[in-house]
């Protein structure tokens, strides 16, 4: 099989797999489809060199993984960055379920529930979790 992309291309196609093996295996990192997600990704960054993008790719023991060089070049703010997004999504919506004291919704409850999830995601966003309290803590 021949891929024929440019180098920024693969670079990106690099992030994809980079990002995707992280969050393919944190549940599970010593399974045995995480050390195949790993194989996958170190087999790909093996082809950095070839594409002019060597810098990105760090062999140790013969085995390639991607080097300081390359998760340096802003990949683990992309990550922060999607973290954040995702943390505050998913505590707003389980806010917002929590005080409309809701399991599952029908449409009639989803706009009040999507309301709900708004005034707390605009809340974060203006203010982060400053104004965030727990009991008992």
């Amino acid at each position: 099989m021949q891929i024929d992309v440019s180098p920024n291309d693969f670079k990106r196609l690099l992030d994809l797999c980079y990002l995707g093996n992280i969050v393919l295996g944190t549940p599970d990192p010593d399974s045995r489809e995480t050390a195949e997600y790993d194989r996958v990704t170190r087999s790909l960054f093996g082809y950095c060199p070839l594409v002019g993008l060597g810098m990105y790719a760090h062999i140790v023991d013969g085995e390639v993984y991607p080097s300081d060089a390359y998760t340096a070049s802003g990949i683990m703010d992309r990550l922060l960055d999607y973290e954040d997004a995702t943390m505050f999504d998913i505590l707003a919506e389980e806010l917002a379920r929590r005080d409309l004291d809701l399991r599952d919704t029908d449409e009639r409850e989803n706009e009040v529930l999507q309301t709900r999830i708004g005034e707390y995601l605009d809340e974060f966003s203006m203010h982060g979790l400053d104004n965030l309290y727990t009991e008992g803590v």
